[in-house]
């Protein structure tokens, strides 16, 4: 935000490294809001409630606005994978600014929506690793100071649940010129290449079907849970990861599954061995409980990021897409 000045959504897990650091660290916290306004007419629905031309930001970049009245920062950024912007303000001004997003992006047919489309509609096919979603903390927490209870049948060791950023595609963010926890790990990896790859795991819709009509058919358990597939709580979303296999060998985990209607699938992100993170390979996600029953269910690998459209923020140029501002 300045020259020594960082704003951060995880201070939770920030603030006690910033007090053993020895460093010379303040932690404040923010009383704001924070709203996501995603797709390919969120630039026209904030240009429109801020009466500002917003097209200069590019990805990754944020400047200051008004809004309803009162400053609004502007972030180019988002969870979907499509243009989108996230917006922060005073908490006091939360309701004039929400309702003045609201009333613009009625113009333009916005849709509300809430944590379940945050969560699991947005974050998996746009390639974005989440805390508590597809990934823990390495003390088991998600970034929420709380313990997350582990289900799913990779519940058996926690350590199936943690990923190294080299394992979400966030090794070349990692910069090695200074000491940090973990540092010698990450470089082993750097140099042999031996760590799982993110990719994205279409899971087959017939094992899937087949395993939502045995409960409702009455052939399976109550307390297997099956229904728990589809989920958004936190007791079966958050903290919820599967093993995955290749043949009868454990090669990565998956999470974060997500019915996504875009393209009519059913998806997840897995962290899955080099050799098996092939596009177009078959792998099997055994849903079920470590220590309960387990279902094979067959998914396809898609490598890289899936939602790859026009749209994509890091890549679309939203000079040539929304060409025309006539709200300004």
């Amino acid at each position: 935000m300045d020259e020594d000045t960082y704003r951060a959504s995880c201070s939770l897990f920030l603030a006690p490294l910033a007090a053993q650091s020895g460093m010379d660290v303040t932690v404040v916290p923010l009383a704001e809001y924070w709203i996501q306004i995603d797709g390919r007419k969120s630039l026209e629905i904030l240009e429109d409630a801020t009466k500002t031309d917003l097209h200069d930001l590019r990805f990754g970049q944020h400047k200051t606005v008004k809004c309803a009245g009162s400053d609004m920062l502007v972030h180019r950024l988002g969870m979907s994978g499509n243009l989108a912007y996230e917006v922060h303000g005073p908490i006091d001004c939360f309701e004039e600014v929400y309702s003045a997003i609201v009333a613009s992006g009625e113009k333009f047919g916005a849709k509300r929506q809430g944590v379940r489309n945050y969560c699991g509609v947005n974050h998996t096919p746009a390639g974005y690793h989440n805390s508590l979603i597809h990934w823990l903390l390495s003390d088991g927490n998600g970034g929420v100071g709380v313990p997350v209870r582990l289900t799913g049948t990779a519940a058996g060791d926690a350590k199936n649940y943690l990923a190294t950023p080299f394992e979400c595609g966030w090794g070349w963010l990692v910069n090695f010129d200074h000491d940090f926890i973990g540092k010698e790990a990450l470089l082993r990896q750097k140099e042999t290449g031996d760590y799982r790859r993110p990719v994205t795991l279409e899971w087959n819709l017939d094992d899937l079907g087949a395993l939502i009509a045995a409960e409702i058919a009455g052939t399976v358990e109550e307390d297997e849970e099956v229904m728990a597939y589809n989920a958004s709580n936190p007791e079966y979303y958050r903290g919820h990861a599967d093993l995955v296999k290749d043949g009868d060998r454990v090669v990565g985990f998956t999470a974060g599954r997500a019915q996504y209607w875009y393209r009519h699938t059913f998806i997840s992100i897995g962290y899955v061995s080099a050799d098996a993170a092939v596009d177009g390979k078959e792998l099997t996600v055994m849903w079920g409980k470590a220590d309960g029953k387990q279902t094979p269910i067959r998914a396809k690998v898609v490598t890289g990021m899936y939602y790859q459209d026009e749209w994509r923020n890091e890549t679309c140029d939203v000079m040539k897409m929304v060409p025309e501002r006539p709200y300004l």
